[in-house]
């Protein structure tokens, strides 16, 4: 069953990394940071790959310098971000597909994103905006049932 969820968690994640990565080109948001440096970015990345997007930095507190020849800078610094839109890449590990989650201590911005958003009103507050709406949180569709899971081909990310 853990197995099963996983597979799916990570499959969400790049579907609606991706389908986010899209809406932000498509606003022409194009300087893009990620907040987190795990394997929620490295997912994301594919994302702002594919839609031509500039990553200019990931906000996290490891001990990281770069992240995909971006520099990776302190959570703190996030007070002068100036990037056109803010990807958070971390989740609660308790609840995974918790919508709109920030560690602690971090506020929300204006310009920060998230790739597991159900509330998708375009204004910048509350994730991919618009061309997300057509389907449902992505909570509401995890775990899949088991059968629904052996049936789904797997695709490889890289």
């Amino acid at each position: 069953e853990f197995l099963d969820f996983s597979m799916q968690f990570y499959r969400e994640a790049r579907r609606s990394s991706a389908a986010l990565c899209r809406t932000l080109a498509e606003q022409g948001r194009r300087r893009v940071a990620l907040l987190g440096a795990g394997d929620m970015a490295e997912i994301t990345y594919l994302g702002l790959h594919e839609w031509g997007l500039e990553l200019v930095c990931v906000y996290d507190d490891s001990p990281r310098r770069e992240l995909f020849h971006a520099p990776v800078l302190p959570v703190a610094a996030l007070a002068r971000d100036a990037s056109d839109a803010i990807i958070v890449c971390v989740y609660d590990p308790a609840a995974p597909c918790q919508e709109r989650y920030l560690p602690a201590g971090v506020l929300p911005r204006g310009n920060m994103r998230w790739i597991f958003s159900g509330a998708n009103d375009g204004d910048g507050a509350s994730g991919a905006g618009p061309a997300a709406t057509a389907d449902p949180p992505a909570a509401a569709r995890l775990p899949v049932a088991r059968e629904e899971a052996a049936a789904s081909p797997t695709k490889r990310l890289a």
